[in-house]
């Protein structure tokens, strides 16, 4: 094939991570589980229970004005067992919501690329008991760069379940 008529295509990191976190996202899935002796699928007794899927910053006490919970999914990032909240903000409500995730979290600022807008790498907390998470914010694909046409933005909220 003539390299003239190839099409050019370019990837981003941050995009490519939100597509693959969103199609590793599974139904909700019970406490670790490891293979017995005879091969058969079971639960370990050192297991520690898995946290439930929930409101992760209202577990937290984080209020962020304008943005809306919206469900939390178990899956998987990277083969690493995940919660993911999700929340939503309106596109004229967004600079509001992403300078208080910059400040309070070290989000970076959304830039535009290729099909959307998004923070990466993701900014991250710990909470009283030294539990990581990571929050990131996207537009979802779109060619729009009036925030204020958008219709909302989403702001995820991953706690990894494993270490790598």
């Amino acid at each position: 094939m003539n390299s003239q008529l190839r099409p050019k295509i370019r990837l981003n990191p941050g995009l490519l991570f939100a597509a693959l976190l969103s199609i590793a996202i599974v139904g909700c899935a019970g406490g670790p589980r490891s293979d017995s002796a005879d091969g058969q699928p079971g639960v370990t007794m050192d297991a520690k229970p898995t946290p439930e899927c929930r409101d992760i910053f209202a577990a937290e006490g984080v209020r962020i004005d304008h943005l809306e919970y919206q469900t939390c999914e178990s899956g998987n990032v990277a083969q690493l067992k995940v919660l993911k909240a999700t929340y939503r903000v309106p596109g004229g409500r967004a600079k509001i919501v992403e300078a208080d995730l910059i400040k309070r979290f070290g989000v970076k600022p959304l830039k535009f690329v290729c099909c959307g807008w998004e923070s990466y790498p993701p900014g991250s907390f710990k909470d009283a008991s030294g539990v990581y998470y990571e929050v990131q914010m996207t537009s979802g694909e779109t060619t729009e760069k009036d925030w204020t046409k958008i219709p909302f933005f989403i702001v995820s909220v991953f706690l990894f379940l494993e270490n790598p």
